[in-house]
């Protein structure tokens, strides 16, 4: 016969530990869709607001008008990548000419032979090369299809929570142990974190790209458009950002010997170009999320790591809930302790 539970032992604790237990063994299954999901989490509290505009408005289903919200984010994110994408072909097709490469490749061997003795490229280093440039091509090839995978399972989750909008706050707020102002807390810095980086990253990015490309075009830097586009990718990256671009172009005038040139790319790269990395990324996001400087920072360096390109957003936002919930706690033990 079964023993009864020691009173002792309190149920509502055993229920929670079991819940925790549980939580942990899925995360670690689902791991690797960690992204795939926040990036519909980011993509849902991007499109909330036009499902209920279309279906307030002009009394669109919400299934119908998440199949709209969808069509549109594939034109705003697809869009750019594509151009982007073709500038990257364009470019390193360049790079990769048959002819050109074999001369650039000739003249290194013949300058390193000279120098050490010893030849640099033989026919058993091409045909390692060959193998390797093999592996790479069936590995892009399946990271690709991981990638399509994977977008496929975000706009599916995506379409399930916008056609369920108001639904899934709903459903959050009976299970979660929170009343309705912490929720409505957490649910508010969960949109202010979301806009801040959603928005702000790209504003931020296209700026630095204009501004950097309207230098190096005046400092006569080659393919200054191409360059400062780069730049403005390149400015999601914390503390370094675009200076990853415009610092090695600045040492590339320099070994070309156009010296003064050379000095005014780093000299508009420190004054200009981080300058409006640094104002406009905290003082947009302080306007929008009010949120410290210092959370951002933090938040971005562990967020990309453990979080991949989603981290920008949750990373930030995993710290400020941390703060959150330990103010929460504070305000439920004060009320204990004073009951």
């Amino acid at each position: 016969m079964l023993k009864k539970l020691s009173p002792s032992i309190n149920p509502q604790s055993l229920a929670f530990f079991s819940l925790v237990i549980f939580g942990c063994f899925i995360l670690f299954q689902l791991r690797m869709f960690l992204d795939v999901f926040l990036g519909s989490i980011i993509f849902y509290v991007l499109g909330k607001p036009l499902v209920e505009f279309f279906n307030s408005k002009f009394n669109i289903k919400k299934s119908v008008a998440a199949v709209i919200v969808i069509l549109i984010s594939f034109i705003i994110v697809l869009v750019p990548i594509y151009f982007l994408g073709t500038l990257f072909y364009n470019k390193l097709a360049t790079f990769i000419d048959r002819e050109t490469l074999e001369k650039t490749i000739d003249f290194i061997n013949q300058n390193f032979k000279k120098l050490s003795g010893i030849e640099l490229v033989t026919d058993d280093n091409i045909k390692k090369i060959q193998a390797e440039a093999t592996g790479f091509a069936t590995g892009f090839v399946s990271e690709t299809l991981v990638v399509i995978g994977n977008l496929g399972i975000m706009y599916f989750i995506l379409y399930y929570l916008l056609s369920n909008t108001g639904n899934i706050e709903n459903l959050l707020s009976t299970f979660l142990p929170f009343n309705s102002d912490n929720l409505s807390l957490l649910g508010k810095e969960l949109e202010t974190q979301v806009y801040s980086n959603a928005l702000g990253s790209p504003v931020l990015a296209t700026l630095q790209g204009v501004v950097a490309s309207i230098g190096f075009y005046f400092f006569d830097l080659p393919d200054p458009i191409f360059w400062g586009m780069i730049a403005g990718v390149f400015s999601i990256i914390p503390f370094i950002g675009s200076a990853l671009i415009w610092a090695p172009a600045g040492l590339y005038l320099f070994m070309e010997n156009n010296i003064w040139q050379g000095f005014a790319v780093v000299i508009y790269g420190v004054l200009i170009i981080s300058t409006i990395d640094n104002i406009f990324r905290f003082v947009f996001q302080s306007k929008i999320a009010d949120v410290h400087p210092l959370i951002t920072i933090l938040g971005v360096i562990f967020g990309l790591k453990f979080f991949g390109a989603s981290g920008l957003i949750f990373g930030p936002l995993t710290l400020s809930y941390f703060l959150i919930l330990l103010k929460i706690y504070r305000e439920k033990f004060n009320e204990t302790e004073r009951g």
